[in-house]
């Protein structure tokens, strides 16, 4: 632990400080801390106390722990960003690049990811022919400025 707070925290758990939620201060966190703090690895932590790896991070992550950066899956999102807008579609690029939906969505909202815009371009939307929502037509010609509301 090299940060103040984390100490503080693992502190606050081993002694039952009331401004640690009641919910973290469970058996199996402050022994997850405890060895934590004596230099155990995860997975020494684990075969110790019988219980799974996820288990192990889990309450590791709760006391203030931070994730192993090793099995933590990193994407080249200038080239995702690349290859989307050479035309491909987010499904395509998923199976391509092996991210899931919500790995693209918190690149979309971290700003590492620019989508296209999902509405129909007004060229194709008022072409004769397909039935559109006459309502939908208005709104998009309000939002685009080429009709002002009265």
């Amino acid at each position: 632990m090299s940060n103040d707070s984390d100490q503080a925290h693992f502190d606050g758990l081993e002694r039952g400080d009331p401004s640690v939620d009641r919910r973290e201060n469970t058996p199996r966190r402050r022994q997850v801390a405890a060895m934590l703090r004596e230099g155990m690895t995860i997975s020494a932590i684990a075969t110790e106390l019988g219980v799974s790896l996820p288990t192990v991070c889990h309450h590791a992550r709760k006391v203030g722990h931070p994730p192993s950066v090793k099995f933590m899956k990193r994407y080249d999102w200038a080239e995702i960003q690349r290859f989307y807008d050479a035309g491909h579609t987010v499904s395509e690029c998923q199976q391509r690049f092996g991210f899931a939906r919500a790995s693209w969505s918190e690149a979309v909202r971290r700003g590492d990811l620019t989508p296209r815009c999902r509405a129909i371009p007004l060229d194709v939307l008022l072409v004769a022919g397909p039935r559109r929502s006459r309502g939908h037509i208005k709104q998009r010609l309000f939002t685009s400025g080429l009709k002002e509301r009265r």
